[in-house]
């Protein structure tokens, strides 16, 4: 487009006027004044000697009137005209229009809606002061008053030089964006220069752009994630520590939200690494988009905060998401308004994560748990805020997962005693405060000690025993389960073999592995090395396994059973009854023996649906060519209830509790057929 097609397109003239008033009559002395080839009519001649003065006169200016009736009338088609880029050049605005809006407070709302039209304020010499109407609209130089009565010279004149000033207004708009448009195509032009010149002292500073780019690189290492490209943990302090100091010295608030994704080692497992760190990108991109969207922003945002007002030369006045490493992310939320600002914007987030992320073919949904710590509140120093914050999202796995907890000082004692008992447990394992205790199982037809439960006992040297349901979460929690685990295993086996050197009855020994086992640690391996160590006839260890920790990932657990079973290991389905309990995977597993949760034992006497399902648990095992063994049998009716189904094996305090390897030898020598139950039973009251 050449200089003169512009100026041509820009003086178009805009001759569309906007007439207000509630009066049809002066709309039609308007059109009389304004619009060519308007027609007189008799009936307005005495209003408009009463309002101008003299007769009107017809024009043939060809203004475009259009016509309103009431204020709000005015203002929607002042938006639609713009809307359908057919603004209106000038608006003359009647003063009194009831019932509606009047005129001042018309021309305030229109001087909103449309930054660029002139008004003409059509009023009495009575009707208001210029002071008064500018305490309504404000002062600008859009608006003029005509006083009544008025001429049409005058009508006329306002309309010729104000639409001639809305024509000026957009053609120095455009004449800013076209220098604008030149300065780029001027900047583009001399950045152009300097890429030549670059590229023609390339030769020479090679050696400084590759030093330059090892810096960039050593930069993106030390401050940015390498996955996901989010700030690091690092720079994530750095950015907590100029929040941090600019809340002290000016009294605000700010939030640390902690978040873990939920089960993330099963998914990566399951969907392999490369899969999983696709899930980890696409959870930052969106999460990242998340915080930073206004809506988001105005959940906890302070206004009032001069987000400047610190003495870093990068201010932080937004939401930072961070990558700790793993699955973890931490959110800086500056300024909040208060503290439950943060718990909404975790809500936010928990609902973000119910849509299912797609990554390489696989449709995962993934959950989250996060810990809130605000300042300064919970803390007032970055090492405190962060690790209170953890400390809030361990409670809110524990409350089941994809949640949100406040942290509270309760959970810091509650952390305090939970890594009180983890250093206490990594101690155990190599002072000797583990021990071994035997919960015979015992055949219901011939009375004997078929097997034994091995069941882990913790003496603390200071508080005395402590209940597995204590420390074994803890465990599980921090990977401890491992070396514990791994350890159990050579303690049963080592028992085992040693008392069928003893020539006692060969008794296997069942040890239980957790679902957290399972999915980490090397079983197969463990279990050949524990064998191999001590020469143990496979058919002497039994391993039990719940069925939440092999349905989860069921082709991996088939194919884990299969090589222990391959190795002679006979194996349990342990808690039969509180999971899946399908019929089609109890085909598809490799498993020798089932047993009863102790929890359907309880109930199976005074409940008849209960006693109704374990009678068909037998049925099925029977079918199925299993094993089952009822768990938690307290008493004789329990007992003579399990014989008459046709169980195969019973544990429980009926019979013993869980003891000490030399007591349960001493089981295994009184053990001779079904009158042994009762002096068993007794021994283990007295233990």
């Amino acid at each position: 487009m050449t200089s003169k097609d512009t100026v041509a397109r820009l003086v178009e003239p805009n001759r569309r006027i906007l007439v207000v008033d509630d009066n049809r009559a002066i709309h039609e002395d308007f059109r009389k004044i304004l619009s060519r080839g308007g027609e007189s009519r008799d009936d307005l001649n005495a209003l408009d000697a009463e309002l101008f003065g003299t007769a009107v006169e017809s024009s043939d200016e060809g203004f475009i009137l259009d016509s309103a009736y009431q204020g709000e009338e005015a203002i929607e088609k002042v938006r639609q005209a713009r809307a359908q880029g057919r603004a209106y050049a000038l608006l003359f605005v009647d003063v009194r229009m009831p019932p509606g809006l009047d005129g001042i407070a018309t021309t305030a709302r229109l001087l909103r809606e449309d930054p660029d039209v002139g008004i003409v304020i059509c009023s009495a010499y009575s009707d208001h002061s210029w002071e008064e109407m500018t305490a309504a609209f404000g002062k600008t130089d859009r608006v003029l008053i005509l006083k009544k009565p008025f001429d049409t010279v005058e009508v006329r004149q306002l309309a010729h030089a104000l639409q001639r000033r809305w024509e000026l207004a957009q053609l120095a708009a455009v004449k800013v964006q076209d220098m604008a448009a030149l300065i780029d195509a001027q900047t583009a032009e001399l950045r152009a220069a300097n890429e030549a010149l670059k590229r023609e002292a390339a030769l020479r500073e090679e050696a400084l752009k590759r030093l330059g780019e090892s810096n960039e690189q050593i930069r993106a290492l030390a401050y940015q994630d390498g996955l996901t490209g989010l700030p690091n943990r690092r720079l994530f302090n750095e950015h907590l520590g100029k929040v941090l100091a600019r809340s002290r010295r000016k009294g605000t608030e700010f939030a640390v939200l902690f978040i873990d994704i939920d089960n993330f080692k099963l998914i990566n497992d399951t969907i392999g690494h490369q899969a999983a760190d696709e899930v980890l990108r696409q959870l930052s991109s969106s999460l990242s988009f998340l915080i930073r969207t206004d809506d988001m922003v105005g959940l906890y945002h302070d206004d009032d905060v001069d987000a400047s007002s610190t003495i870093s030369i990068e201010p932080v006045s937004d939401a930072v998401l961070s990558r700790l490493g793993g699955d973890e992310f931490v959110v800086l939320l500056p300024d909040t308004r208060d503290r439950f600002a943060a718990g909404t914007v975790a809500r936010r987030i928990l609902a973000h994560f119910e849509h299912p992320i797609t990554a390489e073919g696989h449709e995962v949904f993934v959950t989250a748990s996060i810990g809130i710590a605000t300042f300064p509140e919970d803390g007032v120093t970055s090492e405190i805020l962060i690790r209170n914050a953890d400390t809030a999202m361990y409670h809110a796995k524990q409350q089941g997962k994809a949640a949100f907890q406040y942290y509270s000082s309760a959970m810091n004692a509650a952390s305090v005693e939970r890594l009180t008992l983890e250093t206490g447990l990594r101690h155990a394992i190599e002072d000797g405060s583990l021990e071994l205790h035997y919960q015979p199982q015992i055949e219901i037809a011939s009375g004997r000690v078929v097997g034994a439960e091995a069941l882990l006992r913790w003496e603390h040297p200071q508080r005395g025993p402590i209940s597995p349901a204590s420390f074994i979460p803890i465990a599980e929690a921090s990977g401890l389960i491992v070396p514990l685990g791994e350890w159990v295993f050579d303690r049963a086996c080592a028992q085992a073999a040693e008392w069928s050197k003893a020539g006692l009855p060969h008794i296997p020994i069942a040890v239980n592995v957790s679902g957290v086992q399972f999915q980490r640690q090397d079983l197969i391996d463990v279990v050949r090395r524990k064998l191999e160590a001590y020469s143990l006839d496979p058919s002497l260890l039994h391993i039990e396994i719940t069925e939440t920790a092999i349905v989860s990932a069921r082709e991996r657990a088939i194919a884990l059973l299969s090589q222990l079973r391959d190795q002679g290991v006979r194996l349990a389905l342990d808690d039969f009854g509180t999971g899946y309990s399908s019929l089609s995977y109890l085909k598809s597993f490799p498993i020798d023996t089932l047993k009863i949760d102790r929890s359907f034992v309880a109930e199976m006497l005074t409940d008849h649906t209960t006693a109704s399902i374990v009678e068909a648990i037998v049925s099925m095992t029977r079918i199925l060519g299993l094993r089952v063994i009822a768990e938690g049998v307290e008493d004789h009716a329990q007992f003579a209830f399990l014989q008459r189904i046709g169980c195969d094996a019973v544990q429980g305090f009926y019979v013993s509790g869980a003891v000490p390897a030399a007591q349960f030898v001493k089981l295994l020598e009184s053990a001779d057929g079904g009158p042994a139950l009762g002096r068993r039973r007794r021994a283990a009251s007295v233990s």
